[in-house]
């Protein structure tokens, strides 16, 4: 109980052996009894610690620690994913067809998510005014702020992670004809810029909020309900981005499928059928920028 990262890495991996390669009744009710107890457990801890001399202040100056710690991972975080996005761009593009079928996708791409953040915008204001009102009752704007912040990083995810994702597509193919293994890091690394750039800009979000809200003395409770926001302005962004994108490419892959097969004769995923391009910016949008 002196070490309670340890208590839930143990738990997570508990959780997860059940989730994935058990589903007897036993096993899973005694790992839930497991995790209620030690739970129990750690609440009594933290309650038994918190009423020793000293203590607010001392957890008070760790959480400013963990929060600097946490605020140098994003940092490093957001650095690497730069690193890895310059990696992908100077890699080969392939011939003047990929790269034409490219430019095509990488041009669509951008089209559709500068339309979706426009409308997005508007949805996103009045969502500011109506939390301003109902949540931070006109006065400081603390979970406003969080929620706006949480959506502008998700659509700044959003942005670096398909601006690389179409340009990593087609050197991920012209990567192919070096080999399987050559082709799989390059594709790796360019899901990697979204992974590291999503996680970063999280982290950087709550680790600014906490030491901010800290120097203006909002205590733990308040900031937990503050930062709410935050995720909730993040989800907003990614969902729309998600859905908003499969259906485009849903619908663009039905039409496709439809006028290149049946009245145009063409074949499947042809490139001269602008309803293939739509189908990539659909899955470009939906799938990368969407997370």
């Amino acid at each position: 109980l002196k070490r309670p990262h340890n208590i839930f890495c143990l738990m997570f991996l508990i959780f997860l052996f059940n989730l994935c390669y058990t589903t007897k009744d036993h096993f899973l009710k005694f790992s839930l009894f497991f995790l209620q107890n030690e739970f129990k457990l750690y609440k009594k801890t933290i309650n038994a610690n918190s009423i020793q001399k000293g203590h607010k202040n001392e957890g008070s100056q760790m959480d400013v620690i963990t929060a600097v710690i946490s605020l140098v991972c994003a940092l490093t975080a957001l650095a690497y994913s730069g690193y890895l996005s310059t990696v992908i761009l100077k890699l080969s593009p392939g011939n003047e067809t990929m790269q034409d079928i490219a430019k095509a996708i990488q041009e669509g791409s951008r089209a559709y998510l500068a339309r979706q953040t426009k409308t997005l915008s508007i949805v996103g204001a009045i969502l500011c005014v109506v939390i301003w009102a109902t949540l931070d009752h006109f006065s400081m704007p603390y979970t406003t702020l969080c929620f706006l912040v949480g959506a502008t990083f998700s659509t700044l995810a959003g942005y670096v992670g398909m601006n690389i994702s179409v340009r990593a597509n087609v050197r991920t193919a012209q990567a192919a004809e070096q080999g399987l293994a050559h082709a799989l890091a390059v594709s790796f690394k360019g899901g990697s810029v979204t992974g590291f750039a999503v996680v970063g800009l999280g982290l950087l979000g709550i680790s600014s909020f906490f030491l901010l809200y800290h120097a203006l003395n909002v205590d733990h409770e308040h900031f937990l309900k503050y930062i709410i926001g935050f995720g909730f302005g993040g989800s907003l962004i990614s969902l729309f981005a998600r859905v908003g994108g499969g259906i485009y490419t849903k619908a663009a892959d039905v039409g496709g499928d439809l006028v290149g097969k049946v009245i145009a004769g063409l074949p499947e995923d042809d490139p001269r059928n602008p309803a293939v391009i739509a189908d990539n910016v659909g899955d470009n949008v939906g799938d990368c920028a969407g997370m």
